[in-house]
């Protein structure tokens, strides 16, 4: 068989992976509940009153983050669209994951780096999984993170103040890469 045979055109038949990060209280919550069918992983307790309506588990580690999506591939339910709240903070359930199951007091005692790369594998894990959830049901997926303002020193010209996505540089890298909308 030609490979050119393979060629298709249009997009594929997933919905898309969307990362939208902000300063806080702009409305990136607000924004995302008002997506099909809506399933919130909340890492932290940010959804306030006005968004009640809203489907939600309040997640204890990453690896409830992980039997959550288990499930919802093998369930029928009627979520259309996972919503992780928030990815700066989902962070923070990676670090404490892979020090419980390495016996690490924190990131910083694998050496230098090798914390930062454990917690990469893993958070490569529940992308993989977050793939497989989109392929399967359907779903779309968006991932709401924290930004920050850091300073950016232009060498061709003014200084400036920048919004960046708040967290480890490597982790919120991968994220940027694996999402088709920012």
């Amino acid at each position: 068989m030609s490979l050119l045979s393979k060629v298709k055109q249009g997009s594929p038949d997933v919905p898309d992976r969307i990362l939208l990060y902000g300063v806080e209280k702009i409305g990136k919550s607000t924004w995302a509940s008002d997506s099909p069918a809506p399933l919130f992983i909340c890492s932290e307790y940010g959804l306030g009153a006005a968004l009640d309506h809203v489907n939600r588990i309040v997640v204890n580690g990453f690896q409830e983050v992980l039997d959550l999506i288990r499930e919802l591939r093998a369930e029928a339910h009627a979520y259309k669209t996972l919503v992780i709240d928030t990815a700066d903070w989902m962070e923070s359930l990676v670090y404490s994951h892979i020090c419980e199951r390495d016996s690490m007091k924190n990131i910083e005692a694998y050496g230098y780096g090798k914390g930062y790369i454990a917690a990469q594998n893993e958070l490569r894990s529940l992308l993989a999984a977050l793939d497989r959830l989109r392929a399967e049901k359907k779903m779309e997926i968006i991932i709401l993170a924290h930004a920050l303002i850091k300073p950016f020193q232009n060498p061709i010209g003014d200084n400036y103040d920048r919004y960046i996505m708040k967290g480890n540089e490597k982790m919120t890298g991968l994220l940027k890469e694996w999402v088709d909308v920012i």
